[in-house]
């Protein structure tokens, strides 16, 4: 029984159908108006480690991947990235997959963690900001 659920999937649409073809994408961070709670640090060390969690939307064909994170100065940029199976039958279930980033701002002052990703169903990209404060380490 199970031989012919698989061939009969592989015969209606080949990958697609069963997601034989995984491939990543910037994850969900609003999902029909329902946004991501991320959180922040308000106060932060400079020179030290410190985390930020979160979560995107997904479930179906879609599981959690990587955190991505590129400090710039004052500024620092965190990006979920989601897999998605390839497939084009999925089920409707939601799932808030979880994300977690370390961060290191080096020097004190204001800093700024902006947390990039896509707004369904509009498919457009979005950022959310958060301001923290980077004291100097004692």
């Amino acid at each position: 029984m199970r031989l012919l659920v698989l061939a009969t999937a592989l015969g209606l649409g080949g990958c697609g159908i069963v997601g034989l073809g995984e491939d990543e994408r910037l994850g969900v961070i609003e999902f029909y108006r329902d946004t991501t709670v991320v959180s922040v640090p308000s106060n932060v060390s400079a020179g030290a480690s410190f985390g930020v969690t979160f979560h995107t939307f997904g479930g179906g064909c879609v599981r959690a991947g990587r955190t991505d994170v590129e400090v710039e100065g004052s500024i620092a940029t965190v990006t979920p990235v989601d897999i998605h199976s390839g497939g084009d039958a999925c089920t409707a279930e939601l799932a808030f997959l979880s994300h977690e980033a370390s961060i290191v701002f080096r020097s004190p002052g204001p800093a700024t963690i902006v947390v990039r990703g896509r707004v369904q169903p509009a498919d457009t990209v979005a950022e959310r900001s958060f301001t923290v404060a980077v004291e100097q380490d004692s």
